[in-house]
């Protein structure tokens, strides 16, 4: 068990835990402090909400006398959740990790390796869950006048319970990886795997949304009649599940439930063991094949790959073929340009009429006119902040020389320079948010008819904002880098410089709008402000840029 839990600790500091700062050895302490306050920013932000939630539900089902059913709800959710995003992690973990073929020559036992796998995967379900049943369970505890009992077990039965679904995901997941040709193409399974979850996110806000248009009592009608239901195919899937629930809703301590708990823990790590020593190395070893089948390329086809182009379309060409046939870049860079108009679509698509008042938001829109010299001002910071933001969560510009890792070294060695090489990645990264932004506003246009003559002002203001968090986001990463990776999500969604990025962005936008605001007794006053400002901005960060450039990109080594 030392030996496991050693591997376990040596595992969680080269996935990323420890190491979600930039390579300069300067900024790793500065990097894991971000990393920890990033971290205590969600823990604090998800808990309020689901305390929020949880003293709705109670409140709400407390007339019913059904507040004891809260557990066994919150602990079937997590099962299910559990199970669903343990598969993602498990896959991310035990395969995409490359380091498998560091641990095999070593004395290690197989066992060892994949139970210290398991558990790091079981540290970050066990954080998830954290965030999101810890404060839920706590407000029922206090609002139940639970005794000290109960916080004991729900501790206890947060630590366990997950295990279940989570061995049963890694045992699919074993299972798929080594039987299906189909899963281990890793760009191809990534792809696919990606976009199923986000269809399942986008199908939970769709059902978030309906119960929000819901009035308290065919709420609680809902929760009375359905709830039971998902607990009961829970509890059935996944054995442990009505053990914890009768932990937790019982008034004296259930040793039986509690012992039968830690045996259904035991044979599940049990069959994934038996399960990862059957299947999991000879998959593992397989990984790293790529889709794409041969084929001849015709002369004419040869022919024009020889033909020379325009150099900055071509370095903008290479970077966007990169996002687009890297799965992950693709999910994490380009796909969030267009998730973000999804969502400000989805209350409109879903929500009532008497909740979201549409008619009424229409027909203001209509009747804007020229002397509606607040209305307008509060549209057009509405789209430049909408922009900006965009253009500053995708992560292109602030992870554009982390993307290239370890074949920096590309950009050293062909003859253009660096700021014309740089400057293309943040030309990619505001065409991407330019395309997500048009369909917001078209789609926007479409819902609320506001008069033609708009367009202008909103077009006017659309190129500052998305190119000025692009530029200022390019910063951070020409400054800490993080070229060390061996696995593409560490470039993205463990890259320190993308948080800094959104972090400037929300700094640019207020230093934006605020001024616009207090210009808004006349409209045109306010859109020269959105205009004038971000391309000072702009003009400022592009000098900075020339002269940083060519002096941080010879200090950097791949």
């Amino acid at each position: 068990m030392r030996q496991i839990l050693r591997l376990t600790y040596i595992m969680l500091k080269g996935n990323g835990i420890a190491s979600l700062g930039s390579d300069a050895r300067k900024k790793r302490k500065f990097g894991s402090l971000g990393s920890l306050l990033l971290f205590l920013f969600l823990f604090v932000y998800l808990g309020a909400m689901m305390s929020g939630s949880s003293i709705g539900i109670y409140k709400m089902l407390e007339p019913l006398s059904l507040t004891t059913m809260i557990p066994g709800l919150y602990l079937s959710a997590a099962a299910i959740m559990t199970f669903v995003f343990g598969a993602v992690y498990v896959i991310s973990i035990f395969y995409y990790s490359s380091d498998v073929t560091r641990f095999l020559p070593l004395p290690l036992k197989a066992g060892e390796i994949i139970s210290a796998k398991l558990l790091v995967t079981a540290v970050y379900i066990e954080m998830v869950m954290a965030m999101l049943l810890l404060p839920s369970l706590t407000v029922y505890g206090v609002l139940s006048e639970a005794s000290f009992q109960y916080y004991v077990l729900m501790v206890l039965s947060l630590i366990l319970m997950p295990f279940i679904p989570l061995c049963l995901a890694a045992v699919i997941v074993i299972l798929l990886m080594r039987l299906t040709p189909f899963a281990r193409n890793k760009d191809r399974f990534n792809t696919v795997s990606g976009l199923v979850l986000m269809l399942g996110t986008f199908g939970f806000v769709f059902f978030i949304q309906n119960l929000s248009s819901k009035t308290d009592g065919d709420l609680a009608q809902i929760i009375e009649n359905g709830a039971a239901n998902v607990s009961s195919a829970a509890m059935s899937v996944f054995p442990g599940v009505r053990q914890a629930a009768s932990l937790l809703t019982s008034s004296r301590l259930e040793l039986l439930d509690l012992l039968l708990l830690i045996l259904f823990v035991a044979v599940s790590w049990l069959i994934m063991l038996l399960a990862g020593r059957a299947f999991y190395f000879q998959g593992a070893v397989s990984m790293g094949v790529s889709g794409g089948r041969k084929r001849k390329i015709s002369s004419g086809e040869l022919a024009a790959a020889g033909k020379s182009g325009n150099i900055f379309w071509t370095l903008m060409l290479k970077d966007i073929r990169i996002l687009l046939r890297t799965p992950i870049f693709l999910m994490n860079n380009v796909i969030m340009n267009f998730i973000w108009p999804i969502f400000l679509l989805v209350p409109f698509i879903t929500g009532s009429e008497e909740t979201i008042q549409l008619p009424a938001l229409r027909l203001m829109a209509q009747q804007l006119n020229y002397s509606s010299n607040l209305p307008i001002t509060i549209v057009m910071s509405i789209v430049f902040g909408f922009a900006a933001f965009v253009t500053g969560t995708n992560g292109i510009a602030a992870s554009c020389l982390s993307r290239e890792g370890r074949l920096l070294y590309f950009m050293k060695i062909i003859p253009v320079s660096y700021n014309k090489q740089i400057l293309a990645k943040v030309s990619v990264s505001v065409m991407m948010a330019v395309f997500g932004c048009l369909i917001a506003l078209i789609a926007g246009w479409i819902f609320f008819l506001p008069p033609i003559w708009l367009a202008l002002p909103l077009l006017l203001v659309l190129p500052a904002a998305v190119i000025l968090p692009a530029l200022a986001s390019v910063f951070f990463d020409l400054l800490w880098p993080k070229l060390h990776w061996d696995n593409e999500q560490r470039a993205v969604k463990q890259n320190m410089n993308v948080l800094y990025g959104m972090l400037v962005t929300m700094l640019l936008i207020a230093v934006t709008i605020v001024p616009s605001f207090l210009l808004s007794w006349f409209w045109p006053a306010a859109l020269a402000a959105l205009i004038i400002i971000p391309w000072t901005l702009i003009i400022a960060l592009f000098f900075l840029l020339r002269l940083m450039a060519t002096r941080q990109m010879i200090g950097i080594e791949a």
